[in-house]
């Protein structure tokens, strides 16, 4: 309603938190997930992207070598700042209808 894309980065979830996640309102919404693969929360965004897969997500996974929890910002803000340009919400009418 409000977003056009989304983008996380380690977006891990606890075993029992994947059922909160409002999966239904995320469908067709175009999802990027980006991880190092130095990151501890490396694996809990792996259970993370499978999950979004299994209820009909299709997030865009990017898994980055060498990367840590600190430093994936600064390595992947430019492909982010990509993905939300390809991903824009029409800009309203001029006359504010």
């Amino acid at each position: 309603e409000r977003w056009a894309a989304m983008a996380n980065s380690a977006a891990g979830i606890s075993a029992n938190g994947y059922q909160t996640v409002p999966y239904e309102r995320l469908k067709g919404m175009p999802m990027m997930i980006e991880v190092g693969d130095k990151d501890p929360a490396l694996n809990a965004t792996r259970v993370s992207v499978t999950l979004a897969k299994e209820h009909g997500l299709d997030p865009i996974y990017v898994e980055v070598p060498g990367a840590t929890h600190e430093s994936i910002v600064a390595l992947e803000e430019p492909g982010v700042f990509d993905f939300f340009d390809k991903h824009r919400l029409p800009a309203p009418p001029k006359d504010g209808k």
